[in-house]
């Protein structure tokens, strides 16, 4: 299942991405900008809990901060959700670190994910 994006461009040429893209047969959040995709991988567990494992920008969108957008926007759907997450991916852990606004949606990995 899908949740929509929508993507216009300001006058100064600047895409601005609206929505985040969950894409739940890939298993990763998605932001679509200029064409590309950036995206965060997930596996969701049996407790609605997200581990993101992995954070990717493609090189044509870098230097503009479009992963930590993509990872703010994550975060934020996962709040609003009511879900809790663990952020094994190393860009995820650090913005989390700095923002301590999401610091009550931190689980630590459940057993069942350790043995897989």
């Amino acid at each position: 299942m899908f949740s929509g994006y929508i993507q216009k461009t300001n006058l100064m040429g600047n895409p601005e991405v609206h929505n985040l893209l969950n894409n739940e047969d890939l298993h990763r959040f998605e932001l679509y900008v200029d064409n590309e995709v950036a995206f965060i991988d997930y596996i969701m567990t049996a407790d609605k809990i997200y581990i993101l494992t992995h954070t990717e920008v493609p090189k044509a969108l870098r230097g503009r901060d479009i992963g930590k957008t993509l990872v703010r926007k994550t975060l934020d759907q996962i709040k609003m959700s009511g879900f809790r997450l663990v952020p094994l991916c190393p860009f995820i852990a650090g913005f989390v670190k700095d923002h301590s606004c999401y610091k009550d949606i931190v689980s630590k990995i459940p057993l069942e994910a350790k043995s897989e």
